[in-house]
């Protein structure tokens, strides 16, 4: 019977799987004994000049290296058909496999001792399976075992499917360089010393070159460091694979988008069954099972998300857009931390199940939904924790004010016809995005925000406040249906020039109910152009009562000038010596043993990058930090945005001209960098005093042109506290350090006005603000 048309058209389009192959021929039929003691090399390759087609029978055969050219089908009988590598081959591979080649049925193995085997040159590990720029690979029902070495190397390949093999006893499972549209499924690996199954697509951050990976079903037994892991890829799909021991991480993304993690089992991981490092974004993890064993080892959390590495990655600003659902997790011995976030925004935890463990947010931006575990408690909440609304809206403009007359601010009404707005363009209201108005001059009058927020926990906090950095000219917020608040010329007795444009809070806590994601509505009336809600707004819970009229992210109560490149002028506009350097802008961060945390940048943002690398942060909190005074700090940290230059930038803080007095300035130092504090004249424009803090803890100063080298130095890789004390009409500098060491400074100097401050490295400082530059009279 001959095959119809159609049956010849699937047999083509399905590949290398379907092929038409001729009949297998044996190896044996060549010369080969499978004795374990003869070398059958010669014959395998006798063989594949014959077809391509090639049956192993049950034996053990030793080789060297051997090719398999394209459209080869390599199988055996099974588990008894042995292929040993030979050692004392100069080779870097058992089999070199080509496109469209498929490899079944077989135990791939080594001889022993491997130590001083192989002496070819090149930076690539001993491997039995080698495929480099291949395509159409299949690799099913294959052990490979009891080898000092790699068991599969894939290097630039498309469309390969490894499944139903066992590796174990090997150096690493399996390696995927660069490679797209890979299945690896049902497979089982033990023993692995360096990680089970690794994934790289990146060398030097610059692009990502693994895509649509699939990991699904698989068993790792003391995966090694990592059970699943890699970096730089896009589409990575990691569900149902069960992982029992790792000496890191079981499951790991690093540097990764658009990625699931699903379904999995992991347990005996010591630092995260699952972990999230280096700025990976748009990633779901969802219904997995986690038991973190009560070991000695490592940190030992359920899901960890990392914090902030720029030693390794200069671009690395933190996760986005993470969510972290169902997923139930149990803790044996004590207290772990089921959840562990340490950078990012955007993220999302909500309903997952957790026993002996809880969630630790030390960015405090994350979203907390729900209940977080078995024993119907809620999360545990920072003192403070901030919570963007938004960024998107829905939002009506209401020409003929009838908005409250046809309930638009109730719970359960319908606002699916309205149009989108976004909260976080910094300045552009509703004619920015797109009304203008009917003459494109820019629409006047009320109209409506709408938003859900989110799901208030369980246990509520003490005080909530709605916080918005601007709605111009006038709002009213209601909440499910209940008027909250308003931010009117009447409420606040002011002009409208006065409020268009403050910030302003609403204290709401006693409108909340546990467990229920209210709905705000935002009525708001402009009278000129540019109207709307032009900053971002926040839902602030905590157990203390805020301050909630000055910003929360980025805008300026000070005065800000760029004078040179590289370098920005912040001049006091309260003329009180300068006690607030930046009131309005703080982020809360739990500050511990590593002080990489999120910045907001200052600076012009260009050449596609950005410029004014130094960065400026006030933060509302500094715990892990040793005591000093002041509850506000200024956090400084120089890094770059690219690989070709670091641009230097440095806040000088001018202040009421003096001759007397004390400037007192408080700094907590984290040494990976040093600190320069120079105390300036502005009208002469001269540095009468300085002081440096080297990267190696040791402390030089400055008076007038000459460096010298004090006895203090502080303690590097951790945080020191200084006090510096210059009094401009007498003849001494102080400064004392961690609150136990104090030296006085040689002074010779006039009027002092400016403070500056300048990094020196990668590295992070804390300056108190409520103590720098404070002048008060002796």
């Amino acid at each position: 019977m001959q095959p119809c048309a159609m049956t010849l058209l699937i047999l083509a389009l399905l590949g290398p799987t379907f092929r038409a192959a001729a009949a297998p021929v044996s190896v044996r039929d060549f010369g080969a004994k499978g004795d374990d003691k003869t070398d059958d090399t010669d014959a395998f390759v006798a063989a594949l000049r014959s077809s391509r087609n090639i049956y192993v029978p049950e034996g053990v055969y030793q080789i060297g290296t051997i090719v398999l050219p394209d459209a080869t089908w390599l199988h055996g009988a099974g588990r008894s058909s042995v292929i040993r590598f030979v050692a004392g081959k100069d080779s870097k591979a058992a089999f070199h496999i080509g496109t469209g080649c498929r490899v079944s049925d077989l135990r791939l193995t080594g001889t022993e001792p491997f130590d001083n085997w192989i002496t070819g040159k090149g930076s690539m590990e001993p491997v039995l399976l080698l495929a480099r720029g291949k395509r159409d690979i299949e690799i099913d029902r294959v052990q490979l075992d009891d080898f000092r070495h790699n068991g599969i190397w894939l290097d630039g390949c498309q469309d390969v499917r490894i499944e139903n093999c066992v590796l174990k006893k090997l150096f690493q499972g399996l390696e995927i360089d660069n490679c797209k549209r890979v299945h690896v499924s049902g497979n089982r690996l033990r023993e692995m010393r360096n990680h089970g199954i690794q994934f790289w697509g990146q060398s030097s951050f610059t692009s990502m070159h693994c895509e649509d990976l699939i990991f699904a079903n698989n068993y790792v037994f003391h995966g090694g460091s990592g059970a699943i892991w890699g970096t730089g890829a896009r589409r990575v799909v990691m569900t149902g694979n069960i992982v029992d021991g790792a000496k890191d991480v079981g499951l790991d993304l690093e540097w990764c988008y658009d990625c699931t993690i699903t379904g999995n089992t992991t347990k005996n991981c010591w630092n995260a069954g699952i972990a999230l490092f280096l700025s990976c974004q748009n990633i779901a993890i969802s219904g997995n099972s986690i038991l973190i064993d009560d070991g000695a080892e490592g940190r030992r959390d359920g899901i960890w998300l990392t914090g902030v590495n720029r030693g390794l990655y200069r671009k690395d600003f933190g996760h986005r857009q993470i969510s972290i659902t169902g997923n139930t997790i149990r803790a044996e011995g004590k207290k772990r931390h089921g959840i562990s976030i340490g950078s990012g925004y955007d993220i999302v935890c909500a309903a997952n199940t957790m026993r002996n463990a809880d969630v630790l947010d030390r960015t405090g931006r994350a979203q907390l939904i729900g209940r977080q575990g078995t024993q119907q408690q809620s999360e545990s909440l920072a003192s403070t924790t901030v919570i963007p609304l938004g960024p998107e809206w829905r939002f009506a403009t209401d020409t003929h004010d009838e908005g409250i007359t046809n309930g638009w601010f109730a719970t359960r009404f319908d606002d699916a016809a309205w149009a989108t707005m976004r909260s976080d363009q910094m300045g552009i209201g509703w004619e920015g995005q797109g009304f203008g108005g009917t003459d494109g001059k820019g629409y006047v009058g009320f109209a409506w925000y709408r938003v859900q927020l989110p799901r208030m926990p369980s246990k509520l906090p003490r005080f909530a406040y709605l916080h918005f950095g601007m709605t111009d000219e006038q709002a009213w917020l209601y909440l499910n249906g209940t008027q909250v608040g308003e931010h009117t010329v009447e409420s606040e007795g002011k002009t409208m020039q006065a409020i268009w444009d403050e910030p302003f809070g609403v204290q709401i806590a006693e409108h909340l109910a546990p467990d229920i994601a209210p709905v705000l509505a935002l009525r708001i009336h402009n009278a000129a152009l540019a109207g709307g809600l032009r900053r971002p707004a926040s839902l602030i819970l905590s157990e203390r009562p805020l301050n909630v009229t000055q910003q929360i992210r980025v805008t300026a109560a000070y005065h800000r000038q760029r004078v040179v490149r590289g370098s920005t002028k912040w001049t006091n506009l309260l003329g009180d010596g300068a006690t607030v350097l930046l009131r309005d802008s703080f982020e809360k961060y739990d500050i511990g043993d590593d002080p990489a945390r999120q910045f907001w940048s200052y600076g012009n943002h260009g050449n596609d990058q950005w410029e004014g690398d130094t960065t400026y942060v006030v933060d509302e909190t500094t715990h892990g930090i040793p005591p000093y005074d002041g509850s506000r700090a200024l956090y400084l940290e120089q890094f770059t945005h690219n690989n070709q230059w670091d641009v230097s930038a440095h806040p000088i803080i001018t202040l009421p001209r003096q001759t007397s007095g004390v400037i007192r300035t408080g700094v907590a130092l984290f040494l990976r960098a040093g600190l320069t504090l120079a105390f300036g004249d502005s009208e002469k424009k001269t540095t009468p005093w300085a002081i440096l803090i080297g990267k190696d803890g040791k402390i030089h100063f400055r008076d007038k042109e000459r460096w010298q080298q004090s006895k203090l130095v502080a303690d590097v890789g951790q945080w020191n506290t200084l006090l510096i004390e210059v009094e401009p009409s007498g003849d001494k500098a102080t400064l004392t350090l961690n609150k136990d060491h104090t030296i006085h400074f040689p002074l010779k100097t006039g009027a002092v006005d400016q403070v500056q401050f300048r990094t020196s490295g990668y590295g992070s400082v804390l300056v108190d603000s409520l103590m720098v530059v404070h002048t008060s009279a002796r």
